[in-house]
């Protein structure tokens, strides 16, 4: 179930932006603030006031959480969603040439009228497809993706996440190592 999410999300959110990089969607602003060190930053506009995507690269050594804790204060009206966001993902990136390996954590929001979400990934790739324990560099790419839906609490949970508190598994305390699921 957690392969299939990573997927899903993997390909929502990185598969958007070659398809944009020359179609003149993209524009410098961002739609919520950078964190301080961002750089590589870009914004696409996938559906106008629909669907916007934020992206840059921001240097943190792994396994920083700290984009995330920059955004929550931005997010406090949402409903804060819980499951796959406690933990760091890993495997190959199989459909990259060359290959690559990833370490990513995602995140969402829902709003409480359960119309608009957000959903954050940061992720780490390194060369090469074989099992790392830690990313080969500092270099965390962060995609942040606001959409208007129908359901955010059901497209939520079909990322593998729930905002339900009553399914919401326990927020564990931060480890000094790497919290990665195989």
């Amino acid at each position: 179930m957690y392969k299939s999410a990573f997927i899903c999300v993997y390909l929502r959110l990185i598969l958007f932006f070659p398809l944009l990089h020359g179609s003149g969607v993209l524009a410098a602003a961002t739609t919520y603030p950078v964190p301080e060190g961002a750089f590589d930053v870009g914004h696409a506009s996938i559906r106008p006031g629909r669907t916007e995507q934020d992206h840059f690269s921001i240097k943190l050594a792994f396994p920083s959480t700290a984009v995330i804790e920059h955004y929550r204060g931005y997010f406090s009206r949402f409903v804060e969603c819980r499951g796959r966001g406690a933990w760091w993902e890993a495997g190959p990136d199989a459909a990259a040439q060359p290959p690559k390996f990833m370490h990513q954590m995602v995140q969402h929001w829902v709003t409480e009228d359960n119309r608009e979400m957000i959903t954050l990934a940061i992720r780490y790739t390194s060369t090469g497809a074989e099992w790392k324990d830690r990313p080969d560099n500092d270099v965390q790419r962060v995609t942040l993706l606001y959409e208007k839906v129908f359901d955010a609490k059901r497209a939520v949970r079909s990322q593998g996440s729930s905002c339900d508190d009553s399914a919401v598994p326990p927020r564990r305390a931060p480890s000094p190592g790497p919290l990665i699921t195989r």
